[in-house]
């Protein structure tokens, strides 16, 4: 069983669209299915930069191609964990042509091809229109509706920016008129929601309305576990994101969390990061972790920033990452891993190092001049994966894509 990570936005800013958002399932249980049953909570939000535009974006496009172009084979099953090699690339390069035309890739002259950033599988919604008798819109609303949990790293408005707007649509189907959108964060998230922007002035406080909203702090500083259903463990880390920048010079550190997210059904995991800075000591806590779920051989992937390429020492970053920087995580982690091995008294497999990890990029910053970022990036890691023998996977994620590992 895989994880289906569609992503609604991943985005670095500093254009307002594609800001960061990724919904969660499991792939052994299909959107389809989900709707049809009425299924809550089978699938999560992490982050909600991006929303309900982006998610009817994603069906008209593959509704477009997949279901009204009689040219292209639909019956490759991409909701299950039984694909072929064969099948896989089948179904990649089927979407490679759903994204062919990337409104992204077409801002530069010098991008490579999208399936060029992409070394994992890929996955559809599957959604088809005709046959459920719903327009995008509609499936959007109704499926949308049954998340009931999203988990926010950091309250920047690039991050929060669809659960915002989006929230005055919540609820809107009648079978689900009482559920409530539990908001899961910090302390200091969840605080900066409810007194910057769910106050009434910048927003109505939705969760003294009908409680359309529901704020959940979480304790990122202890070894806590959030046992959401019997699906989903959330396992939140705290991270540094820069600082509080408010014109003193009393600046305190900016909070932000990453989420190892386990899926109940095999054990598996995977770990996504909300935007961070390098920090031996506090990142060394996820790094122990992960390192433990890697030797087990239950970390299915890490979605991770990388928001520039490396720049000049001395350049201000303002809590992200570089290609450097995430290599110098990726030195941490791999010798917390040896040093397993080595208390153990184990032998280094396939299945237990970091070689074959997927590792998918995102909140790359856009450039305005006409060399793709992302390209730079992916060069720039792949040179420092090659260097250290990692044997790592990069894909950088875009937009309306749905990526199965």
């Amino acid at each position: 069983i895989k994880f289906d990570i569609s992503v609604l936005g991943s985005s670095g800013g500093p254009l307002e669209i594609n800001c960061c958002s990724y919904l969660i399932k499991t792939s052994n249980i299909s959107y389809t299915s989900i709707l049809s049953q009425n299924l809550i909570n089978h699938f999560i939000c992490i982050d909600a930069g991006s929303g309900y535009a982006s998610f009817n974006k994603m069906i008209s496009n593959e509704n477009e191609f997949l279901f009204k172009n009689t040219s292209v084979n639909t019956n490759t099953n991409t909701n299950t964990d039984t694909n072929t090699d064969t099948n896989t690339t089948t179904t990649n390069k089927i979407i490679g042509k759903i994204h062919s035309n990337n409104l992204i890739l077409n801002s530069y002259n010098d991008s490579l091809n999208f399936l060029d950033y992409t070394n994992c599988s890929l996955s559809t919604l599957n959604l088809n229109c005709t046959q459920l008798k719903l327009n995008p819109s509609q499936i959007t609303s109704k499926l949308f509706d049954l998340i009931e949990s999203y988990f926010i790293t950091h309250p920047h408005l690039d991050h929060i920016l669809a659960l915002i707007i989006n929230s005055a649509g919540f609820n809107q189907n009648s079978s689900n008129n009482y559920l409530s959108k539990k908001i899961y964060g910090s302390n200091f998230t969840i605080n900066a929601l409810k007194t910057h922007i769910f106050n009434g002035i910048i927003w109505p406080d939705l969760s003294k309305y009908d409680k359309l909203l529901q704020f959940i702090e979480i304790n990122d500083e202890k070894n806590l576990n959030i046992n959401l259903n019997s699906i989903f463990n959330i396992k939140p880390f705290s991270l540094n994101h820069g600082v509080v920048s408010d014109g003193s010079l009393n600046h305190q550190i900016y909070k932000s969390n990453c989420f190892f997210i386990q899926n109940n059904f095999n054990l598996n995991s995977i770990l996504i990061f909300g935007d961070f800075e390098a920090n031996s000591i506090k990142n060394g806590k996820i790094w122990d972790h992960a390192s433990l779920l890697i030797y087990k051989n239950q970390l299915s992937g890490i979605i991770i920033e990388c928001s520039t390429e490396n720049l000049p020492d001395g350049v201000p970053l303002y809590g992200h990452m570089t290609p450097n920087n995430l290599f110098n995580e990726f030195i941490s982690l791999n010798e917390k891993l040896q040093n397993l091995h080595k208390k153990n008294n184990t032998k280094i497999t396939h299945q237990n190092s970091l070689n074959g990890l997927n590792i998918l990029i995102t909140h790359v910053k856009e450039s305005y001049t006409q060399f793709d970022p992302r390209k730079k990036i992916l060069n720039q890691l792949n040179n420092l994966n090659d260097k250290y023998q990692f044997g790592l996977k990069f894909t950088i994620i875009f937009p309306g894509v749905t990526y199965s590992i």
